[in-house]
């Protein structure tokens, strides 16, 4: 019987001291939580953080995991041009290829016209203005070297204006 009372307590006593462990133990506080080291955007906002990772929101553009092509032209102030630049279309295999097309200029009433030809085939045509920002466009086509074709519409005989075009 003493065996046993002593059994017990032991077991008790392991309990009582399991319990306390845990107790004792501070919670964490959620500022001191890493995120995983996460490089999040200046103006990201979390809205869930978990084991498997992180949802956040931004406004700041990210960059796509799909190859991505760049080309532009500047245009010097005062020059009323058209002209042409070439991209490269990075898929060639795939379905639809994603694009956009944007003007800088420190003049806000620069606009010019630019459309993106495969051959003779227009895949995208769009007129726009250095306040538009990035417009966006989709295509699809099989042909590797395409060209951009721009009317500058109004310009600046003080500021110039860069004519950009991405495709991812």
């Amino acid at each position: 019987m003493k065996r046993f009372l002593s059994m017990m307590l032991v077991i008790t006593l392991c309990l009582i001291t399991t319990t306390t462990a845990f107790a004792a133990e501070p919670e964490a506080d959620n500022s001191e939580i890493d995120y995983m080291n996460y490089d999040f955007p200046a103006d990201a906002k979390v809205i869930y953080q978990g084991e498997e990772g992180v949802i956040y929101q931004t406004h700041e553009t990210t960059t796509s995991a799909r190859a991505m092509q760049y080309n532009g032209v500047w245009i010097s102030a005062g020059k009323q041009p058209m002209g042409t630049f070439g991209i490269t279309n990075p898929h060639t295999l795939v379905k639809t290829t994603e694009g956009t097309f944007k003007i800088e200029s420190e003049y806000s009433g620069a606009k010019a016209q630019m459309i993106l030809r495969s051959g003779t085939a227009a895949l995208a045509n769009k007129t726009l203005t250095a306040k538009d920002g990035d417009v966006r466009f989709s295509f699809k086509s099989k042909t590797k070297n395409l060209t951009v074709h721009y009317f500058v519409q109004t310009h600046s005989n003080v500021h110039g204006m860069r004519l950009m075009c991405w495709l991812w």
